[in-house]
């Protein structure tokens, strides 16, 4: 990796094996659970999420409402714990491999170091969603309900629906960062289901 004439270049070597399917396996979640490491930190003392509010702030376009939407769910994100967890941060088929039955990755581009546990997963869901299944942000949101009520996460639905929201916050800093404006149809959409996904966040008073 490296500049050349002006231009940053990174070449990496192919990785081998088959592309994947645009559904989660056991074998995605088995990648995916393998990026968590041992050390635990309250949710809100991740990079990822300490990192936001500065993020925002140097948008070439204000954002005030992704800052109060992240604002209103950091009581939740103070109260539990997480798994520190290597975010791959485009976790989406396109770029993965299938090798004998296991997941690999490439274009770590967006990866984090210091993340939250489920983003990549949750990333993946909504690309396959609007990329490829034509999702409307409705029906992305009924999703995101159906998960975080089905149970099987060692989270529960409201803390959950506040890892979904801090996601979508940190995708929509991401595109917007990158130049996309307020009138791009996947802004657009992204900041309809952050609405909706808001609404089924129900924060608690600290005990």
């Amino acid at each position: 990796a490296g500049e050349v004439d002006g231009t940053y270049f990174t070449v990496q070597s192919p990785l081998s094996g088959h592309s994947t399917q645009p559904r989660l396996t056991t074998a995605h979640q088995a990648f995916l659970q393998s990026l968590q490491t041992r050390e635990r930190r309250l949710a809100s003392a991740t990079d990822l999420v300490a990192n936001l509010h500065q993020r925002i702030a140097a948008l070439p376009i204000p954002a005030a409402d992704l800052l109060e939407k992240i604002d209103s769910v950091m009581p939740t994100l103070n109260q539990f714990t997480v798994p520190v967890t290597i975010i791959h941060g485009d976790f989406a088929p396109w770029n993965l491999r299938d090798k004998n039955g296991a997941i690999t990755a490439f274009d770590w581009e967006y990866g984090q170091p210091s993340g939250l546990p489920l983003l990549d997963e949750f990333h993946f869901r909504l690309q396959v969603g609007f990329l490829l299944e034509n999702w409307s942000p409705d029906q992305a949101a009924e999703e995101f309900n159906r998960l975080a009520r089905a149970g099987g996460y060692p989270f529960s639905p409201e803390q959950v629906h506040t890892l979904q929201v801090v996601h979508l916050v940190e995708i929509l800093t991401r595109l917007l960062d990158e130049g996309y404006d307020n009138k791009n149809d996947m802004i657009l959409w992204y900041r309809t289901l952050l609405a909706r996904v808001s609404t089924m966040y129900q924060p608690t008073a600290p005990k």
